[in-house]
């Protein structure tokens, strides 16, 4: 009957209600006039360096040439640079860390990009211009990059008052995100997380035998500032295959994943 198919939907709603009211995966600037951009992962260290492919987005709709603001994050979410990148006509720029990065700066951190300029017809429809492009990684014996795209939109800028703000949410709940991808022997992987809400989270990183599900084989709890970065890093010993599961408040725990097989380098969103 039809008040039992009614009964049921609205029975289901209230029991998602605890995880869905308030706990958007990403809410709207609090300016309109904003750029928004995802929380991306520089590094600079011994073992690998970075490089940024940003595109004029705005000349793509008109023909006047634009800039945009870089700005970089340590690993604990303090801002350590901010420089303006003047396209000069050109579409795409490719922006080497390595001249950008000092050393007092650590190894690692997060980095956004916003662009001075949103066209038109974004203003129209009532959206914001956002960055999501392709992040390089290579390490220093290659001479190739892997690139990854961005995750999801995750801070903005005002350009009224030049204000920062997180725009993805926490829940009331820790929740379980489980990696897209097994473990496996043989290769060395790294997991970096991003905190992209306004609070302060403490992440734990557990790792489960894939064969026995109930079996931990490791397990790691990290603190992670707002706009900051942490990683864990693991080999599985032996021919065993794993499982990773990411618990923290943070509405989606996706992180950037560095996979090392001798002299190859892969990177991906797990």
């Amino acid at each position: 009957m039809v008040w039992k198919v009614k009964l049921k939907r609205t029975f289901n709603r209230a029991k998602r209600a605890p995880w869905i009211i308030f706990q958007r995966l990403v809410n709207k600037p609090t300016e309109v006039n904003s750029s928004v951009s995802d929380l991306f992962v520089w590094r600079n260290d011994n073992e690998i360096s970075t490089s940024f492919e940003v595109m004029d987005i705005f000349k793509l709709f008109d023909s006047i040439s634009s800039s945009g603001q870089l700005i970089i994050f340590d690993q604990n979410g303090k801002l350590v640079l901010k420089k303006t990148i003047v396209f000069n006509n050109a579409l795409k720029k490719s922006l080497n860390f390595s001249e950008f990065i000092e050393r007092d700066f650590g190894a690692f951190g997060t980095f956004a990009f916003f662009h001075d300029k949103t066209p038109g017809s974004f203003i129209d429809s009532g959206s914001y211009i956002s960055e999501r492009g392709y992040v390089g990684y290579k390490t220093h014996e290659l001479n190739f990059y892997s690139y990854v795209h961005g995750n999801f939109d995750a801070i903005s800028f005002s350009r009224e008052n030049s204000k920062l703000e997180c725009i993805s949410s926490t829940s009331f709940f820790s929740r379980d995100y489980n990696l897209q991808y097994s473990i496996e022997f043989g290769s060395e992987y790294t997991f970096y997380l991003t905190n992209n809400s306004k609070k302060s989270i403490v992440a734990n990183f557990i790792l489960y035998d894939s064969l026995v599900s109930s079996k931990v084989i490791h397990n790691e709890k990290v603190f992670i500032e707002s706009k900051g970065v942490k990683f864990y890093r693991v080999s599985m010993p032996k021919s065993d295959i794993g499982r990773l599961v990411i618990r923290s408040k943070l509405i989606m725990a996706r992180p950037l994943v560095f996979k090392r097989t001798k002299n190859k380098l892969d990177c991906f969103h797990g």
